[in-house]
C-alpha cells in the first residue's frame, strides 16, 4: 500500500519532485484525498513526512482548521513547508452569524502555530474573504526580528473589503523582516503601506529581499499616497511584474515621467480610483514593458502614446469610457478586449483608418483577441481586416521601392483573430471568414 501511495505522490508532483502550489482548495488534492478514505490509509500516510510538505487548510465554520493544522505540522516533521490557508466562498454567502468562530479568529489562532515554523516555510498563501481578517505582519512573524530564509512567495489576499461592522484592516508596529529568498510578494494595501513606507524615520524598514521580482498590492480604500508608493517600488531593483488592484489613491499629484522601473515587464491595473490610471501612465516610463492590462478602471484622456507596450489588455472597461483614448497612438501589436461595451463599430472603423479619428487606431496591430463583446458588427470587423490587408500590401510595394529611406507603414495586417464567449450573431459568410483564421487569414 505504501508503494502505491508513493506512486500517487510521484504522479501528483512536478518535475522537481514537489507537489505544485495551491491557489484554491480541492477535495482531490494529494494526500488529503487518500487520507479521507479510512483511518488505516490515514495512519500509513501520516508516517511519511514528505507527503505533508504541502499543507492546505480550509477555514470554515464546518471544519476544525486549528486542530488539523497542528496535526499536519507534526506529520511534516522538520521538512520545508508550502502552506496555503483559505476561506471557502460559501461562507461569504451564508446568513449564519459567525459569533466567536469568525474567519479572523481562526486565522489568528493559526498564525500562533505558524510562527515557530517560519524557518522552514518556502511559501505562505493566505486567502480570506475579508481584508479585516488578514493577519498583519507581526501577527505572522511576531514582534521581534525574524528570519524566513527559505520563503520565496508570500501572499496575503482577500476577496472583498472589511467584514460588516468591523474596523479597518489590522496593522501593527513594523518588525524587522529577513526574506533573502523572497521573489513574490502579494499583499493587502494596509500591510504594504504600514511596513514599507508609512513609517517614522527611526522605525524605517527597507524592502529586505534582493531577489524580489513580483509585487502585487490590493484592497486599499483609505487614500494610498501614489508618490510614496512609487518611491518604494523604485527601490526594488529587480521588479519585473507589478499589479495594483482595488486601490483608492489620494489626490497627491505626481510629476510626469518621474517613475522609472527599468526591469518592469508586466503591469496590471485593476479597480483603481478615477484618474489613477491616467496619473500612473503620465508618470511611468513604459517603453520597456512587454504587456499592460487595464481592468475596471477609467481610461478617458489616457494618451496611448504613453503606453509603449507590445501587448495591451482591456478588461471590464465600463460603458461611457472611450477606448479611442488609449488606442489612438498605441503602437503595440497584440490587443485583447474582454467585456468592453465600448469596443464597437466606431472603434473598428478607427482601426481601419476611417471615421472621426485623424489617424489609424492600433497602427501596428497584428493579433486581435475579443471576448464577451457584443456591440460590434461582424461585417464591419471583416471589412476592417480586408482594408488593412490591402493598405499593408500597398505599403510593402512602396517600402521595397524606397529602401534607402526610413519607411513608416500606414498599418499592418491582422494576422491572428480570436472571438470567444458572448458575441453578436454572425452571417454564414462572416463565420466562414472567421473560421479561415484557424488556417491563416485570407
Amino acid at each position: 500500500m505504501l508503494l502505491i501511495f508513493r506512486l500517487a505522490c510521484n504522479s501528483a508532483s512536478d518535475s522537481r519532485g514537489l507537489l505544485p502550489a495551491v491557489t484554491r482548495p480541492s477535495p482531490s488534492l494529494f494526500p488529503f484525498n487518500l487520507a479521507a478514505v479510512c483511518s488505516d490509509w490515514r495512519s500509513i500516510l501520516s508516517k511519511i513526512p514528505e507527503f505533508w510538505r504541502r499543507l492546505v487548510i480550509v477555514v470554515d465554520s464546518n471544519q476544525k482548521p486549528v486542530a488539523t493544522f497542528k496535526t499536519l505540522l507534526t506529520w511534516s516533521q522538520d521538512l520545508p513547508l508550502d502552506i496555503s490557508i483559505f476561506t471557502t466562498h460559501d461562507e461569504l454567502e451564508s446568513d449564519t452569524p459567525h459569533g466567536d468562530a469568525t474567519e479572523a479568529s481562526h486565522v489568528d489562532t493559526l498564525m500562533k502555530h505558524l510562527v515557530p515554523e517560519l524557518h522552514r516555510c518556502t511559501r505562505i498563501y493566505i486567502n480570506t474573504i475579508y481584508t479585516s481578517s488578514l493577519p498583519s505582519f507581526s501577527d505572522i512573524f511576531g514582534a521581534r526580528p525574524v528570519g524566513a530564509p527559505l520563503l520565496s512567495e508570500l501572499t496575503l489576499h482577500a476577496l472583498t473589503g472589511q467584514e460588516p461592522g468591523k474596523g479597518a484592516p489590522r496593522v501593527s508596529e513594523p518588525v524587522l523582516l529577513s526574506f533573502p529568498s523572497l521573489t513574490s510578494l502579494d499583499i493587502d494595501g494596509a500591510n504594504f503601506r504600514r511596513h514599507w513606507f508609512d513609517l517614522p524615520p527611526e522605525r524605517s524598514v527597507p524592502v529586505i529581499s534582493p531577489q524580489l521580482r513580483h509585487v502585487s498590492i490590493s484592497n486599499y480604500d483609505a487614500g494610498m499616497p501614489m508618490r510614496s508608493m512609487f518611491q518604494t517600488l523604485k527601490s526594488i531593483a529587480r521588479l519585473q511584474v507589478l499589479s495594483l488592484k482595488n486601490i483608492q489613491f489620494d489626490n497627491t499629484m505626481i510629476e510626469k515621467d518621474s517613475v522609472y522601473l527599468p526591469r518592469l515587464r508586466s503591469l496590471w491595473l485593476a479597480g483603481l480610483s478615477p484618474g489613477a490610471a491616467l496619473m500612473i501612465f503620465s508618470a511611468l516610463e513604459t517603453s520597456y514593458i512587454a504587456d499592460i492590462t487595464i481592468e475596471r478602471s477609467h481610461i478617458n484622456f489616457i494618451d496611448g502614446a504613453g503606453i509603449e507596450c507590445g501587448s495591451l489588455s482591456l478588461i471590464d472597461i465600463e460603458d461611457g469610457q472611450d477606448l479611442h483614448w488609449v488606442l489612438k497612438d498605441w503602437l503595440g501589436d497584440t490587443l485583447s478586449v474582454t467585456r468592453c461595451p465600448g469596443f464597437n463599430d466606431t472603434i473598428i472603423r478607427g482601426i481601419m483608418g476611417f471615421g472621426a479619428f485623424d489617424s489609424f487606431l492600433c497602427r501596428y496591430l497584428c493579433d486581435l483577441r475579443i471576448k464577451d463583446c457584443m456591440n460590434f458588427s461582424p461585417s464591419i470587423l471583416r471589412q476592417m481586416h480586408h482594408v488593412r490587408k490591402r493598405i499593408a500590401a500597398d505599403d510593402q510595394v512602396w517600402s521595397d521601392e524606397q529602401v534607402q529611406f526610413t519607411f513608416v507603414p500606414t498599418c499592418r495586417t491582422i494576422k491572428s483573430l480570436s472571438i470567444v464567449g458572448g458575441r453578436p450573431e454572425f452571417s454564414p459568410g462572416d463565420q466562414a471568414w472567421l473560421d479561415g483564421f484557424s488556417s491563416g487569414p485570407d
